[in-house]
């Protein structure tokens, strides 16, 4: 297919009567031809991700590459056509966020909803109910006919809802009316967070949502921005500076403090201005933080109303106030000044249009002395009696909480006081408002006990204050500093305590966990969760977007399904035995112990070295007279010559590769974060098999790039003719982490296994490091991930062990006892401080470590910065992240080189026939030896 940008889309996009079907009215007629300029002109969200599926050519992918609001990939059933347009995306240098990949099945590989623009050249099968649901609200559907394209666009489902505001609406009331959101079971887009010092993500400030769009102030200070991502797929739209918040003149009292952030349909009110939500740029200006906006009028700190479309000022209140809320046309607040302790409050109801005075009542509020807890010790910055925590309206109910005290009930009508609850003290942390008001009742999370374990949920009704539900929770819940969150159906508590409101049934997931005063944000048909410093448990890190498959599909499980696929290549039964000092897998060996018997000469020379790529390469494998390495951001193994550095072939994954493939005889095996285990000939590069690690094909967006929700991470081990592989992300998600054997030579299934939970450890990740920052020294060293152990497979003999996760028996892969006992001592949150100055994990003596079989070299008996250590028969090799030092094996250095302007990646060294390979993060591979 050829694009020409001139040509724009004509006609209206017809509507459908559900998100899965296509409207009565029938698609509407485009042009001859599409292009990029005819989908931006007609997409109401312009970013995201797009698919092309049954692409003739790369002409649209191309187009889109040059847009950085859109992931691109392209889908096709015929692999000639792939391998064409790869080249054609590689020669461009776009391939990785522009992709291309071939249809294992008559199905699409994403995730519910997740597809932002699906143009459809061949169908190659697929059926329309297929299309629909991986097109998410608001999505087009562009489909190539006979007299040219149509374009429909998906409705957006009416049980979804919006979180405009900091606390959900203009009401004030923390509850989603979202339907589809459930018990999160598993991710569909993960964001990066961004560290300021390598440990702590920077703060989060507020997070709303509206009109497809995801909005988040993040950071402090002079580093604070404002950032707008795809809702459904986490692509970044846009982002700009925000302006450094000011609190209001009575910010003080006002406990609910967030930045101002609103959003309305495609307008997006932040400090003194209005921005085009599409675009960030500025539409009007506004005197003030934006408090409070019900689509048509918003109202700012400064007591002034300002038309929402037009930034036309309507009015203005003589007096400050505070906890701004809106219901049924009326604006109210309380006027003046919130007392310290307790006194006269001036509550406030304006008629929203004109801004008069509907009704004006003063009532007393006492504060009495709460009783003190364990926080008030463990937490000096406990939030005291008395503040306003926030005033919620519902069905013509106002209630004023005041933290750690009561909560009042007023008629919205004429502010005549009804009643009031006391309330048992939860933690005095800064989780303020407990208050939940859901179908006419008031519900209310109580603690039972000190430190806030277990709870009671009581319903009370609003119409005369009765309680009538109380859901006692058996699981030992720690709300601590995060406020409880609901939808109509579900309560979210603590981490991720889920609980539903009609059965009183827990379920508690712990995939992620929010950040601090925050809790998290269910909308969209998604549960979004802020990143955490937090390292207590094991969890996903950065913006996560968590979906529910139990409100949909039956939750997937493992299974012994075999998809194998053949290549051109297959069945020519290569060769499956190396050579004795080879490098065939990552840290040599199955158990990891990054020793070679090789022979190090006493002087060393670089010998030769790769042309840069431009970003990080793994570490290499070495077989023979090859060398290979994995090129994560291009999908690509490549393989050299280990005498002359030249490029022998390359192989294009449908994924990012994290990690050197392994190597057995003529077999280069690897997996790739699509979930699948490809082989390859290591004389050619051509496809022998590739097999699904994963329980099925579900891609989600990660970090802007396309994985599936159980990547492939990690080496795999071959032993015994067997290939043994890991999949998963964390072991309490959907279908957990999955331990899979493949036959080496044929490529079909033999077993596959879920890793127990035993404990909740590390979930697999991509990271190949995690940046660690040294306070004594000020400075950031770069260090191999605590997490990316969990991808580490260890083999001895007939077993075969995943991190803490489990051991398995190779042969049938039952269960079996952990053998390796290495990784006990792992602990993310617990450091120790070396005689060098530096503070490094407990960990790291043993991931940057090497095992001769007689003595062990770790990071404390090496140089500072060491990113790698390996030994041959005669020689400790120690890789820093400038230079390679050699020590003889009573620890005297022999032989010292710069590596000049590169930069080594950890575990970045391989060690073969008498050479030493290094892998920089500048994509370089440098060889050394006589």
């Amino acid at each position: 297919m050829k694009t020409r940008s001139s040509i724009l889309l004509i006609a209206l996009v017809g509507l459908f009567v559900t998100p899965r079907v296509a409207s009565a009215e029938g698609p509407a007629r485009v042009s001859k031809e599409l292009s990029k300029a005819a989908v931006l002109a007609r997409s109401p969200v312009k970013g995201g991700l797009l698919v092309h599926l049954g692409p003739s050519g790369a002409g649209l992918l191309l187009e889109f590459s040059k847009e950085s609001r859109f992931v691109c990939q392209g889908l096709t059933d015929d692999r000639k056509t792939r391998q064409r347009i790869v080249k054609q995306l590689l020669a461009a240098d776009v391939y990785g966020r522009c992709s291309v990949d071939t249809l294992n099945h008559l199905a699409l590989p994403y995730a519910d909803d997740l597809v932002r623009v699906l143009v459809v050249e061949d169908a190659c099968g697929i059926e329309d109910g297929e299309l629909w649901r991986a097109l998410c609200p608001g999505g087009l559907l562009y489909r190539k006919t006979e007299t040219g394209w149509t374009a429909e666009l998906k409705k957006r489902p009416e049980q979804m809802d919006e979180w405009t505001h900091a606390r959900h609406g203009a009401d004030g009331n923390f509850v989603s009316k979202d339907e589809i959101v459930g018990e999160p079971t598993n991710a569909r887009w993960i964001s990066e967070a961004t560290y300021d010092d390598g440990i702590h993500p920077r703060s989060t400030r507020v997070i709303v949502t509206s009109a497809g769009r995801f909005f988040v102030v993040t950071g402090g200070g002079v580093r604070t921005y404002l950032r707008a991502q795809d809702a459904f797929s986490g692509v970044e739209l846009w982002r700009r500076p925000y302006r450094a918040y000011k609190k209001p003149r009575l910010g003080h009292r006002d406990f609910w403090n967030f930045p101002a952030l609103i959003a309305k349909g495609d307008t997006l009110f932040i400090t003194g201005a209005a921005l085009d939500a599409g675009t960030g740029q500025e539409r009007f200006k506004l005197d003030g933080n934006p408090l409070v906006c019900d689509g048509k009028v918003v109202i700012t700190s400064t007591m002034k109303a300002y038309d929402a479309t037009s930034g036309k000022k309507l009015w203005q209140h003589p007096k400050p106030g505070v906890g701004l809320t809106i219901g049924d046309a009326y604006l109210y607040f309380v006027e003046n000044e919130w007392p310290k302790k307790g006194g006269p409050v001036e509550l406030v109801a304006l008629h929203l249009a004109t801004g008069k005075v509907a009704w004006r009542r003063t009532f007393n509020v006492p504060v009495p002395d709460a009783k003190r807890s364990a926080y008030d010790n463990y937490s000096p910055g406990s939030i005291p009696n008395g503040l306003l925590a926030g005033v919620i309206y519902h069905r013509g109910t106002l209630a004023l909480e005041v933290t750690r005290t009561y909560i009042y009930l007023f008629s919205a009508k004429d502010g005549k006081h009804l009643r009031s609850l006391r309330y048992k003290n939860w933690s005095p942390y800064a989780s303020g408002l407990r208050a939940l008001m859901i179908d006419n009742k008031l519900w209310l999370p109580e603690a039972q006990q000190d430190f806030d374990f277990g709870y009671n949920i009581n319903a009370y009704r609003l119409t005369d204050g009765k309680k009538v539900s109380s859901l006692k929770l058996k699981t030992p819940i720690r709300q601590r500093c995060r406020p409880p969150l609901a939808t109509e159906k579900f309560m979210f508590l603590g981490g991720l305590n889920t609980v539903n409101l009609s059965t009183g049934l827990e379920t508690a997931l712990p995939i992620a966990r929010s950040l601090c005063n925050f809790g998290v944000v269910p909308a969209n048909g998604l549960i979004y969760v802020p990143p955490t410093h937090c390292r207590c448990y094991a969890m996903l890190r950065g913006y996560v977007a968590l979906q529910s498959r139990k409100a949909g599909a039956p939750p997937v499980t493992a299974n012994a399904a075999d998809h194998l696929v053949k290549g051109a290549s297959y069945g020519k039964q290569p060769e499956v035995t190396g050579a004795q000092d080879d490098w065939p897998q990552f840290r040599q060996g199955p158990m990891r112990l990054a020793h070679c018997d090789t022979k190090l000469p006493a002087k060393l020379r670089l010998l030769w070295k790769s042309p840069a790529l431009g970003w990080a390469v793994s570490s290499a494998v070495i077989s023979k007279n090859l060398v290979v390495v994995s090129e994560p951001r291009l999908h690509r193994i490549s393989a050299f010559d280990a005498s002359t550095g030249k490029k022998k072939w390359s192989f294009v994954a449908a994924a990012a590769v994290e990690g050197p493939p392994t190597i057995a005889g003529d077999y280069v095996v690897f997996g790739s974060k699509d979930g699948w285990i490809y082989a390859l000939s290591r004389s050619g590069g051509q496809l022998l098999w590739k097999n699904m690690a994963a329980p099925t094909e579900r891609l989600i967006m990660v970090n802007e790039q396309l994985e599936s929700a159980w990547p492939a991470l990690g080496p795999v081990v071959i032993t015994d003719n067997q290939v043994i592989a890991v999949a998963g992300r964390h072991n309490m998600a959907e279908a957990g982490i999955l331990v899979t054997a493949f036959d080496l030579v044929s490529g079909e299934k033999q077993w596959q296994s879920k890793a127990p939970h035993r404990k909740l450890v590390n979930p697999l990740t991509s990271g190949v490091y995690q940046r660690v920052y040294d306070k004594k020294r000020g400075v950031t060293e770069k260090l191999p991930s605590a997490a990316l152990l969990g991808g580490w497979l260890v083999a001895r003999g007939k077993l075969v062990q995943i991190d803490r996760l489990g051991a398995f028996n190779i042969a049938d892969g039952k269960s079996e006892a952990l053998f390796d006992k290495r990784v006990e001592e792992k602990n993310i949150a617990r450091y120790s401080s070396y005689k060098n100055g530096s503070r490094k994990n407990d960990f790291e003596r043993w991931l940057l470590s090497a095992h001769d079989g007689t003595q062990r070299l770790d990071a404390r008996r090496a140089p500072k910065g060491t990113l790698a250590i390996a030994s041959t028969e005669n020689s400790w090799v120690v890789l820093t992240d400038k230079e390679l030092i050699l020590l003889d094996k009573k620890h005297n250095e022999t032989f010292r080189a710069s590596l000049g302007k590169h930069h080594a990646t950890p575990h970045g060294i391989a060690i073969a026939h008498g050479r030493i390979y290094v892998s920089t993060e500048k994509g370089c591979l440098l060889c050394f030896g006589l």
